[in-house]
């Protein structure tokens, strides 16, 4: 017989990955969750449900740091730089340092893992910082400035201060209640990112946007158009207000989006009902976290903060990577 072509062990592939997550997602009695030991059913927010990861061991050179590792991270940089540990210096992404694909690829299931490293994009003193540190020495290998104008992702204590910062402002002030909203509905939010022009250069820019909560919880649905505040993340000041006039206001009719507070049925035409099942339980097994075996299929997996979902080492001989 044949060998199926590349597309269709493609669409097989995808498929299960579809089905994959909607097992992990979909609320029901079969629905379940990835975990650190496998499938678990869910039937609810009960507690006993939770899994710790806290005491959780990398199991494959690809895996994730663990809660373990991140801690011991924090600790060698509170050592290596004690502004970490003041707040003058932040943290702004870690995350697994990679080993070199050839040693991954040479690795096998029961063999040492190589050396453990992390890698981290931190702000110290206004420069940008990537560190790598080595938990089997205990150490900080690397530690470079960037030398290009970029900066690390945007942290929730960035976001909170850029908008306490354009408050802060008089003049911003007056040309929000200039436009008959009062301060305390006022929603402002640095949803601008990237490069903005040469002026821009060398310095960390957020640009502040502004909303009205009145009468809505969907404060996006009211937007206060041609108002921004530019704000200098370093100096925490406002360095230019942009004010392009008065711009008509959606209203808030009809942007109440919660069911439970519009008392009112849903006028619809009948559905029939959907049911997505696997009455025998799922056909995917999954080890030590983040191996996925199905069908003929073997993969690892694992979530990144910036890529998302990443898969590895996917192959369709199970025997090479046990």
């Amino acid at each position: 017989m044949a060998e199926p072509s590349l597309a269709r062990l493609s669409a097989l592939f995808f498929g299960f990955l579809l089905l994959l997550a909607t097992y992990s997602w979909v609320p029901g009695l079969h629905s379940g969750y990835l975990s650190g030991t496998g499938v678990r059913k869910t039937l609810g927010p009960d507690p006993k449900l939770r899994v710790d990861h806290s005491s959780a061991k990398p199991h494959h050179p690809l895996d994730p740091l663990t809660v373990q590792e991140i801690e011991r991270v924090r600790a060698i940089l509170l050592d290596h730089e004690p502004g970490f540990g003041s707040g003058s210096a932040t943290i702004h992404s870690m995350a697994l340092d990679e080993p070199d694909k050839k040693r991954v690829v040479k690795w096998k299931k029961g063999n040492r893992l190589p050396s453990r490293r992390a890698e981290v994009l931190a702000l110290s003193s206004g420069q940008s910082h990537v560190i790598i540190v080595d938990l089997d020495s205990g150490r900080v290998v690397s530690d470079v400035v960037n030398p290009t104008s970029g900066y690390p992702i945007l942290t929730m204590d960035d976001l909170i201060v850029a908008s306490q910062v354009a408050l802060k402002s008089i003049e911003f002030n007056r040309s929000v209640e200039a436009r008959g909203v009062k301060l305390s509905d006022l929603v402002a939010l640095p949803t601008f990112t990237g490069w903005f022009g040469p002026e821009e250069e060398g310095r960390r820019i957020l640009k502040v946007q502004c909303f009205t909560s009145q009468d809505t919880p969907n404060y996006f649905m009211r937007p206060i158009e041609g108002l921004y505040a530019t704000v200098d993340m370093d100096k925490l000041e406002v360095i230019k207000i942009v004010d392009k006039g008065m711009v008509p206001i959606p209203k808030a009719a009809g942007t109440e989006y919660r069911y439970n507070v519009q008392n009112k049925p849903v006028h619809m035409d009948r559905i029939n009902p959907i049911s997505i099942e696997q009455p025998e339980g799922p056909s995917f097994l999954v080890e030590d976290g983040h191996l996925v075996k199905w069908a003929n299929w073997v993969f690892h997996v694992k979530a990144d903060h910036r890529a998302g979902m990443i898969i590895s080492q996917a192959t369709e001989k199970i025997n090479e990577m046990t």
